[in-house]
């Protein structure tokens, strides 16, 4: 760890550190195959899932028979595929009826297919999210955590952990309720990490028009910068965390797009915790 001077030259290297970070994320390999694999798994209408679950409630990542062997895995034998509908388009005159001028040139028809479950097939394990969570318990994490929570409270957001959050996320931000929520399960340090960065919604997003992929940018880098200053690195799990929500865009152009909220709420969130930084030093993690 290398003590630096507080200040805003500080903050903007480690929001050049984080758009590097990104960055570099984004050019690999891995992200490369991770989003290939991804672009197989096709988003289903809600009457696909009801068909897939009613099935197989147990299905987690459905894709076809060709579309398994492109990611390196085949169905096992024996296997009895899951029947869904998938949207085809027709010329009118192929669906049977005259052409009018008044009528559209296509239309919309609906075929049976066959996908298969993951549980269903054998092979190359697929390319993992690069988004590693935290997995350690430290003093520093333990700490920046009661200080935070100190910090949110005083600001009039109501913190909690419930098993009610959405899907695999480790927090929620509520608008409405000024509330953050938080899973259970999640390590000393990822804890920490997770309510910078839901605190950060609490000052940034109670009420804002901006894209999506802007807010989890700011709130993410936020927290990267506050984490960074008390000691606990969380560049595994930030820079692609970031590099998600851009997906195939310059993720590192959303990081210099976003930089300046970065600095000024990590600033105002690290005076807020320790006054004194602003005339001492801080640490670092290389």
């Amino acid at each position: 760890m290398v003590a630096t001077t507080v200040g805003a030259v500080t903050v903007a290297e480690l929001v050049k550190r984080l758009e590097a970070g990104v960055a570099e994320v984004t050019t690999s390999d891995g992200w490369r195959a991770y989003l290939a694999a991804q672009a197989k798994f096709h988003s289903y209408s809600l009457g696909n899932v009801l068909l897939i679950l009613a099935q197989m409630p147990t299905a987690t990542r459905v894709c076809g028979f060709h579309g398994w062997l492109h990611l390196g895995r085949h169905v096992k034998k024996g296997e009895h595929g899951i029947r869904i509908l998938a949207p085809m388009t027709v010329r009118r005159a192929e669906a049977g009826s005259a052409d009018r001028e008044d009528e559209p040139q296509a239309v919309t028809r609906f075929r049976i297919v066959t996908v298969f479950d993951i549980s269903q097939t054998d092979g190359d394990p697929l390319p993992m999210h690069p988004a590693q969570t935290l997995t350690t318990d430290s003093e520093r994490g333990a700490w920046l955590y009661a200080r935070l929570l100190d910090l949110a409270r005083a600001e009039g957001v109501s913190v909690r952990t419930a098993e009610d959050i959405r899907g695999s996320a480790n927090g929620a931000y509520l608008p409405s309720a000024h509330a953050i929520i938080l899973a259970p399960r999640l390590s000393v340090d990822q804890r920490a990490k997770t309510l910078c960065h839901e605190f950060a919604h609490a000052l940034l997003h109670r009420q804002t028009g901006k894209p999506r992929a802007e807010q989890e940018a700011e709130a993410e880098g936020t927290a990267f910068v506050v984490c960074c200053w008390a000691a606990l690195n969380t560049a595994q799990y930030t820079f692609a965390y970031i590099a998600d929500w851009a997906h195939r865009e310059d993720a590192a152009a959303l990081v210099r797009k976003t930089g300046s909220t970065i600095q000024r709420t990590a600033a105002k969130i690290i005076a807020a915790l320790d006054p004194a930084a602003e005339a001492g030093n801080t640490r670092e993690t290389a």
